[in-house]
């Protein structure tokens, strides 16, 4: 993948084409901005999206979980 070009004007986030100018990747919906990370709302739509993920298993799901270094 070839570095996103970024002009420090539009925005640049992923690259939307492969290196063969193939679709790579499209924004379907956006979101807005947001103060913070919306947390809450990512884990709702990922549920949603993707039912047969079982996120309960993901330590970062549980907004509760503490860390060890």
């Amino acid at each position: 993948m070839p570095p996103l070009a970024f002009d420090g004007t539009a925005d640049a986030l992923l690259q939307p084409f492969d290196s063969r100018g193939r679709r790579h990747l499209e924004y379907v919906r956006d979101r807005g901005t947001a103060p913070d990370l919306p947390f809450d709302e990512m884990i709702r739509v990922f549920r949603e999206s993707y039912p047969a993920i079982a996120f309960e298993t993901w330590p970062l799901a549980d907004p509760d979980a503490t860390f060890a270094p």
